[in-house]
């Protein structure tokens, strides 16, 4: 009689069985926000272990997906949404401080700790910011390429790198600095000294970078707003006006709410979308301070008032292994050297005759692309004057007083939404009066 048979061993490995430390380097390892959010969300064992360190977890997840040379920046930008001020007069400071964090050896320790909502937070804007670097970098490269006459390659990693660091520079300026209008002259000086302490520790080319970044959103997102000043009825009805300027409040005032709104609102393809992220009526967008444009002008205006041989600041970022950025400063301003303005000239940013330069970002290219483009050998004044679609796109004067007063009296009969000019009209029979804001623009 045969002896019965043992049952079978269970010889499968689940996440259950596994040890901590093992969880904890598959946890250190994943690819991507995504999959780390996943693991920790739907795995009890997983869980255990992330809520056993939080912070340790949440900092390696932030170490490990940001490139080490923009983790500084990463948290800046924590640094400047946390800082709140009682009184405008200490901002200076508290701008001069926290850029100088940026140096790891001067960086208070607590900010090297991450809640995972922080964490969150900064893995979510570094990879807007490394989409919209990437846009940049090919939006720049092809009026680079109309500009040089040469087929540009793809760009280095350095030059992604620059773009990368301008637009965090962007996000912690709109982060750091406050928004509102100024009720006296003692706020209004506290702000602007601010502005100063913020561009001042940086290189004159870096801020032309910071410039070049401004300038390039400003493209993009005023076609969203120009979109709603001419077809919103709501808008019409507060004679909304079309912006062809750099400075125009209504697209400053978009531009100033931070780089995820700007990215949501570059990218939005419809007039409902455009119209949902940017709001109508009373929630008009408005800048009182003309956000970073204010900046550039009041440090051309400080640089050009200092006294000849006068220290300047230095700057709180690296220096950079490859030339060309300064290389193509010098250049650009070569008609300066031997000047007696020479030293304050070399300073002065957003200077009016180089928006084709800023267009094609001659400021972030390496040497090798700048060489080989034959530009440096050229004079700048034969680069010409940038194109601008948008100025070329504007309606009329005329034309723009007769959609307000149509749409006054759309608005007088209760009329709300969408609302074609009188050329676009009998194009798609779906624009029709007061109407459907689900209609593509």
């Amino acid at each position: 009689m045969s002896s019965p048979q043992a049952p079978p061993v269970d010889t499968s490995v689940t996440f259950q069985s596994l040890p901590g430390d093992i969880l904890g380097l598959i946890l250190d390892h994943c690819p991507d926000l995504d999959t780390f959010l996943s693991c920790i969300a739907t795995c009890r064992a997983f869980y255990d272990v992330f809520q056993s360190a939080p912070k340790s977890f949440a900092r390696n997840l932030v170490h490990r997906l940001i490139e080490p040379s923009l983790l500084p920046e990463a948290i800046l930008v924590f640094c400047a949404r946390s800082y709140r001020t009682r009184h405008m007069s200490d901002l200076p400071l508290a701008v001069s401080q926290i850029l100088s964090w940026r140096n790891d050896e001067q960086r208070p320790n607590f900010l090297n700790l991450w809640s995972l909502r922080q964490a969150i937070s900064a893995l979510r804007l570094n990879a807007i910011i490394s989409t919209l670097a990437g846009e940049l970098a090919t939006s720049h490269l092809s009026k680079f390429e109309e500009l040089s006459d040469h087929k540009q390659k793809l760009p280095s990693e350095q030059e992604l790198r620059r773009i990368n660091r301008a637009l965090y520079r962007y996000e912690i300026y709109s982060a750091l600095l406050p928004r509102h209008a100024h009720d006296s002259d003692e706020q209004s000086q506290g702000y602007g000294a601010a502005q100063l302490a913020f561009l001042g520790r940086a290189s004159a080319w870096e801020n032309e970078q910071l410039v070049c970044v401004y300038e390039a959103l400003w493209r993009r997102v005023a076609p969203a707003y120009n979109d709603l000043a001419l077809h919103d009825i709501t808008w019409g009805c507060s004679c909304a006006t079309y912006a062809v300027e750099l400075g125009h409040p209504g697209v400053e005032g978009l531009l100033e709410r931070g780089l995820r709104s700007v990215f949501d609102i570059a990218h939005a393809e419809t007039y409902a979308r455009r119209y949902e992220l940017i709001g109508t009526g009373a929630l008009m967008p408005d800048s009182k301070n003309k956000f970073l444009l204010s900046a550039f002008r009041k440090y051309r205006y400080s640089v050009l008032s200092t006294p000849p041989g006068s220290a300047w600041t230095e700057t709180v970022f690296p220096l950079d292994s490859d030339q060309g950025p300064e290389r193509f400063w010098i250049w650009s301003h070569k008609h300066w050297l031997g000047h007696p303005e020479e030293e304050r000239r070399m300073r002065v940013v957003a200077q009016d005759g180089h928006e084709n330069m800023r267009n094609s970002g001659c400021v972030f290219w390496d040497e090798e692309r700048l060489d080989d483009s034959g530009i440096l050998g050229r004079d700048w004044v034969d680069l010409g004057a940038s194109d601008d679609a948008i100025r070329s796109a504007a309606p009329s004067r005329e034309d723009q007083i007769e959609t307000w007063r149509e749409r006054m009296e759309l608005y007088m009969k209760g009329k709300r939404g969408y609302w074609p000019l009188r050329r676009e009209r009998g194009r798609n029979d779906r624009m029709k009066c007061g109407g459907d804001q689900r209609l593509s623009a």
